[in-house]
């Protein structure tokens, strides 16, 4: 699925103005979801993270295994899934 830039930009807007959060658990927290951290491994072909939605339970997993950039890239990824309300991984 193809977003433009523009969407990206003005819904990454909204979410900085209604939440003014910069700690990404606390603001992935605030719009519902709850944020694990498990070792899914180190090589290339790991898991870097999932997003589903169980119900009305939401559960952003990251691998901890990851640099502390890299999860905060991944995360950012995966509140973005949050923030669009996508059920691609709906139970």
């Amino acid at each position: 699925m193809f977003i433009p830039i523009k969407e990206i930009y003005e819904l990454t807007e909204k979410i900085k103005n209604t939440y003014d959060e910069r700690n990404l658990v606390s603001l992935a927290n605030r719009m519902g979801a709850a944020v694990e951290f498990k070792r899914l491994g180190r090589n290339r072909k790991s898991c870097k993270a999932m997003y589903t939605q169980i119900s009305q339970f939401k559960l952003i997993t990251i691998n901890s295994d990851m640099t502390n950039d890299e999860v905060e890239i991944v995360l950012l990824h995966e509140i973005g899934h949050v923030a669009l309300k996508h059920k691609a991984d709906l139970l």
